[in-house]
């Protein structure tokens, strides 16, 4: 009896990450991933990983990121939930769940940011809600050493400044 609940369960899991996928596919969920800047950087330099989840429809709980590790990154995740917002778009409201991590490239180089896992609980009818995971895109970043940096061991990263 045990296993066929589990079997249920399981079964109903890959059914709802089904209905999430249908829901990309019919235009009822986005989710997007950027980085900002999007030029290359230097090391050292905080870029934000800005995780976008929207729909016409609403949240029915708080959506949840899996933080990526990459080689030669670190990925901080400083706030426990996403940024909630609404747009209009021609006319009708999404709402819209936005997650930033601070990522930090540690040495020179491009960088792959694999697609990152993201769950999200959204209604798709009065009184009706499904939960399921798919992947944000994945992201590169570039960090370049300008070459007026080449050979300097002590330099920090700011932008333009006057003294």
């Amino acid at each position: 009896q045990c296993f066929i609940t589990l079997q249920l369960l399981a079964a109903t899991a890959v059914a709802q990450g089904d209905e999430i996928s249908q829901l990309i596919t019919q235009g009822q969920l986005e989710i997007s991933s950027e980085i900002s800047p999007s030029e290359p950087v230097v090391p050292g330099q905080r870029v934000k990983l800005i995780i976008k989840v929207a729909t016409p429809r609403w949240f029915t709980d708080g959506t949840q990121i899996q933080k990526p590790e990459v080689p030669g990154l670190m990925i901080l995740q400083n706030q426990d939930f996403a940024a909630n917002a609404s747009e209009q778009r021609d006319g009708q409201n999404w709402t819209v769940q936005r997650w930033i991590l601070d990522v930090f490239a540690t040495a020179p180089g491009s960088f792959a940011v694999p697609p990152i896992a993201v769950t999200v609980p959204v209604s798709t009818s009065p009184g009706r809600s499904i939960q399921g995971t798919t992947l944000a895109p994945a992201t590169q970043i570039v960090a370049t050493l300008n070459s007026s940096l080449e050979g300097t061991e002590q330099w920090v990263d700011s932008p333009p400044l006057t003294l």
